[in-house]
């Protein structure tokens, strides 16, 4: 018998763990694969902390993450903006290389890891919908196929 886990062996669950620093600063640890099926959890159990507990600063801690699709750029930057609205900011923090380097090619890295800058800033950085809802982005190509 063999422990390396077989290409159908479901992914561990996502964990979501908010450590409050402070009545106005909490450190949300984010620990496994943020997809289409754990997208909404996440979304839930930020808005929860964001909301219940209106601090002004947060920080999404993404070390502990080891995927990230269009689906989990989306829910952060919703709930970036969930969290500007509510009169805090939230930021994300040490993500591993290959979160990175998905947040470098869609030019979302600068704009969530620092201080919210303003609507402005995030404009045409992710398609979401206005309904706080994240919807993937999608690429379009202005050459048409012969």
């Amino acid at each position: 018998m063999s422990s390396t886990p077989s290409p159908l062996t479901p992914p561990a669950p996502l964990r979501v763990e908010p450590r409050w620093l402070s009545e106005r600063a909490v450190r949300i640890a984010v620990i496994g694969e943020i997809d289409l099926s754990t997208a909404e959890e996440l979304f839930a159990d930020l808005l929860g902390v964001i909301l219940a507990g209106r601090p002004q600063h947060i920080e999404v801690d993404l070390a502990g993450v080891t995927f990230l699709d269009c689906r989990g750029l989306g829910v952060l930057v919703v709930a970036r903006r969930v969290a500007a609205r509510a009169g805090g900011r939230l930021r994300i923090t040490g993500p591993q290389p290959l979160v990175r380097r998905v947040m470098e090619a869609t030019g979302l890295l600068g704009i969530l890891s620092s201080e919210p800058i303003g609507r402005m800033h995030l404009r045409g950085a992710a398609r979401v919908s206005t309904r706080g809802r994240p919807r993937c982005a999608t690429v379009s190509s202005s050459r048409r196929r012969p």
